[in-house]
Parts: C-alpha cells; sequence; structure tokens
C-alpha cells in the first residue's frame, strides 16, 4: 500500500506483488495488497483485470472491519475510474455500513463516490465530512469541503478547497494529490463559464490551441499540467479526464512531431499510445469517451498509415518513431 501512494511504477508494483497473490495461501494483510495491485491496475486503464482482483474483496475481508472497508474503498475506486458511477456509490455506502469512517480506506471510498457524483453533476456528497483520524491526512477534510462546493455550483470555493488538499496530499498520497489537481482545473474552467464536460462521452476536438470564450491562459495551463502530471504517475483514466476538460474548455489535442511526419491526427496518436499500454478497446472506450467501434476505427487508421498490419505493430512503430 505504501507503494501506491508513494507513486511506484505500477507495472513494477503489479510485477512485484501479483505473483504473491497468486502463489501464498490467505495472510493476514492479503487485502491491502489485493489493493495495491488492484488500483495500480486500475490506474493503468485496465479495467478487466482491475475487476479480476477487485471481484468478492469485501467478502474475502471476513469479520475484520478494517479489511472489508479496504475492500469497499478499492470497489469504489476502481469502479469510478471505470467511469461506473452508481457502483462507486454503492461501494461508498457499503463501507458507511460498517460504522468505520474514521478509516482511511473509508475515506478514501465516499471521496471517490463523490468524485464520481462531481463529474456527472451530481448533488453532494451525502453524509456528515470525514473527520481525519491523523494530522497526516488532513486533506480529507479540504478536498470534502472542495466537493460540496462543486455541487452546489460554488465552483470558487471549489477550486480553494481542491488546491488545499492537493497541496496537503503532496508527499502523503501521490493519487490523491493528482486527483485534486484535476479537479482544480476542472474547476477553475467552470468558474469561467466552461461547459461540464461529459465524462461518459467524448467530444471532437475543437480547432482552436488556445481557451474557449472567457477561459483565461492560466487555466488552460493548469488543465495542461493536470494531464502531465497523470501521466507522469500512468494515472492513465485521470489523463484522460483532463484531456476532456481540455477539449470542453475549446483546447484541440496536439499532435506530435513523430506522430504527425506518418500522418497521424492527435486521436490516433493517443490511442496507439493507449494501446501501447496494453488496453483494450473497451478500456480505451472508457478512458477517452469514446465508443470502442470508433476506438477500433482509429486504430485501423493507425495501422494502415503506419503500414503494418495489427494494433501492437503500430504502438511499437509510434514508439520507435518518438524514440
Amino acid at each position: 500500500m505504501t507503494g501506491l501512494f508513494a507513486g511506484t511504477d505500477r507495472r513494477t508494483l503489479i510485477e512485484r506483488h501479483a505473483p504473491v497473490l497468486a502463489a501464498e495461501p490467505v495472510f493476514r494483510y492479503q487485502l491491502f495488497m489485493e489493493a495495491a495491485v488492484g488500483l495500480a491496475w486500475a490506474d493503468l486503464g485496465r479495467h478487466v483485470e482491475a475487476a479480476a482482483v477487485v471481484q468478492g474483496a469485501p467478502v474475502r475481508g471476513g469479520h475484520d472491519p478494517q479489511a472489508r472497508s479496504v475492500g469497499w474503498w478499492m470497489a469504489a475506486e476502481a469502479a469510478w475510474l471505470a467511469g461506473r458511477a452508481d457502483d462507486a456509490r454503492l461501494a461508498a455506502a457499503a463501507v458507511t455500513e460498517i460504522g468505520v469512517g474514521d478509516y482511511p480506506s473509508a475515506m478514501h471510498a465516499r471521496l471517490a463516490a463523490a468524485h464520481a457524483e462531481r463529474e456527472r453533476g451530481g448533488g453532494p456528497p451525502p453524509g456528515p465530512e470525514p473527520v481525519p483520524p491523523l494530522p497526516a491526512w488532513r486533506a480529507v477534510s479540504s478536498e470534502w469541503r472542495g466537493l460540496v462546493a462543486a455541487a452546489e455550483e460554488r465552483h470558487g470555493e471549489a477550486v480553494t478547497g481542491f488546491d488545499a488538499a492537493a497541496d496537503a496530499w503532496q508527499g502523503v498520497d501521490v493519487r490523491s494529490e493528482v486527483r485534486c489537481r484535476w479537479a482544480a482545473a476542472d474547476e477553475a474552467r467552470l468558474a469561467c463559464g466552461s461547459p461540464r464536460s461529459d465524462s461518459h462521452r467524448g467530444g471532437a476536438d475543437r480547432s482552436n490551441d488556445g481557451g474557449g470564450p472567457g477561459v483565461p491562459a492560466d487555466v488552460i495551463d493548469r488543465l495542461r499540467r493536470a494531464v502531465e502530471l497523470a501521466e507522469a504517475r500512468q494515472m492513465l483514466p485521470l489523463a484522460a479526464r483532463a484531456r476532456r476538460s481540455l477539449r470542453a474548455a475549446g483546447v484541440a489535442s496536439r499532435v506530435s512531431s513523430a506522430a504527425g511526419r506518418v500522418g497521424l491526427t492527435a486521436r490516433e496518436e493517443e490511442v496507439l499510445h493507449l494501446v501501447g499500454a496494453g488496453l483494450t478497446s473497451a478500456d480505451i472506450a472508457l478512458a477517452l469517451g469514446l465508443e470502442p467501434s470508433t476506438v477500433d476505427s482509429f486504430v485501423r487508421s493507425a495501422t494502415a498509415k503506419l503500414g503494418v498490419s495489427t494494433r501492437l505493430a503500430a504502438a511499437a512503430r509510434l514508439a520507435g518513431a518518438e524514440s
């Protein structure tokens, strides 16, 4: 778990712990290791693999309330990152029923469900504000207040809450810091009157390279930094959300010089990078807010332009052109 919070390379974390889970009999801290592996898969956008780890996790916690809360936290976060807001809400409700609201895992489950509601324009998060048990977790209060303000469309106050939370999470929990950096940038965009982006269906790329009407350059810079941070931390679903926020602000996706030389569009390049990361068309569709058939169309176009016959070969060709 420490590696997950510290931002350990996701594939390294999976390679280190997955064999232990497969080989060892049930051990005391198994669910903590499962959470690290399951959420690492979710961060990479590998939702099928994440779901395989998550399935049945709360039941495996038995009568131990802490272990069960870890299972529901894993379920809530994986559901949110996969775009399943209702499942995230149900997982958060389940962890609340355990009665361990001051456990970090319980607080994280509630935060994940609240972020899922924020994305789809839902109401304020249910229940009282979580009370952090330790000073290191003081970011929870700021993040919760940001979520409440966002639900009430007090976007400026939401930015303040998310910014404070991101700063407090820094050095404590990388995943939560990235989440709050993007949420703050997105609320700053909404504060300018930019339309809410659809977290499940992405729109077409816009033609201009600056912000849309009323979206200042510093907000665009915030969103671009959120994309870069999420990519650097291997949190691909959050990077995709930040890109959607940019498109909603009227900023076109940029194509790299390497992709441009072989005639790829920015969207084709984006899809091939996710193919190279091991994502299926269904995973990529969730990450980018597209239909799977649209993803397949981008892949076919890219493979034809690159003169190869398979999606993996196309991803490898692009990676070689960029190196």
